[in-house]
């Protein structure tokens, strides 16, 4: 563990929520807490979302997520999917 470094993915999630409602808010949005943010129709909420992050285009060949996997020899692999070729499966 290094605390310049590592987080608990519960304080994450708690710390992007609250810019997510605050977003809302700034919005005009009518929320009080995350079950109305989630009540939002899906372009508020979006909307929202990517007042605090915006979407980074990236190229079809970027590296999308990695998954590990034993396969057939018992010897860990592991396979990187693409966005393009994700998105298009």
């Amino acid at each position: 563990w290094n605390a310049h470094r590592d987080h608990w993915s519960h304080d994450l999630t708690a710390q992007a929520g609250e810019q997510i409602l605050e977003a809302a808010r700034a919005l005009g949005l009518d929320v009080a807490d995350d079950a109305a943010l989630l009540a939002l129709p899906d372009a508020d909420f979006v909307a929202a979302i990517w007042s605090v992050s915006r979407p980074l285009p990236v190229d079809a060949e970027y590296p999308n997520f990695i998954i590990y996997t034993s396969g057939s020899t018992g010897k860990p692999k592991g396979v990187v999917h693409v966005h393009g070729g994700y998105c298009a499966g």
